[in-house]
């Protein structure tokens, strides 16, 4: 969603579409789900990301891969968060089989965890905004706003799809 935003609002995404084809078709465990119909806006290896390549334009960095970032630089990023429970939710939901026991291990103290990611990205010299998943989708022009990058706020704005928040609060029973 915030790749596909900043991206609308006049930062080129830079990322690999045939990855994005290839998740967009993942099969999952639930039967007519579409994990993220407008694409995932990853790249296929960021470990082999040309970081000269990618001034100007925004990244997908998911935070499993902050060690991949290289250091130190001029980056600005947005951090989004999101209800553990959601998070795990959205992940089975994009799984082809049963979650192992430790599967989630990721969501162990998700505060320190962020809280830790966005002082690793200051380190490396991040200008950073932290953004709550739930608030952008109930007001995407004022969260968007927050950023205060040069984007147009009112077509990235137009891009967020609050009937893709399928998994408020974990309700997945």
């Amino acid at each position: 969603m915030m790749m596909r935003a900043i991206d609308a609002g006049g930062i080129p995404a830079l990322f690999s579409p045939c990855r994005d084809r290839a998740l967009v078709r993942n099969s999952t465990m639930l039967p007519d789900y579409h994990p993220n119909p407008h694409g995932f806006f990853e790249i296929a290896d960021l470990r082999k990301l040309k970081w000269s390549k990618a001034g100007g334009r925004c990244v997908k960095v998911i935070r499993d891969n902050l060690p991949d970032l290289v250091p130190p630089g001029n980056y600005r990023a947005v951090y989004v968060t999101r209800n553990p429970d959601e998070i795990r939710r959205s992940y089975v939901g994009t799984m082809s089989g049963p979650p192992s026991a430790h599967e989630f291990k990721f969501l162990d103290d998700y505060a320190a965890k962020v809280t830790a990611d966005v002082e690793r990205l200051e380190q490396l010299g991040a200008e950073v905004c932290v953004l709550r998943y739930r608030e952008i989708v109930a007001n995407p022009s004022q969260e968007l706003s927050r950023i205060g990058w040069p984007i147009d706020v009112r077509r990235a704005a137009a891009t967020v799809d609050h009937r893709l928040y399928r998994h408020r609060e974990a309700a997945w029973q």
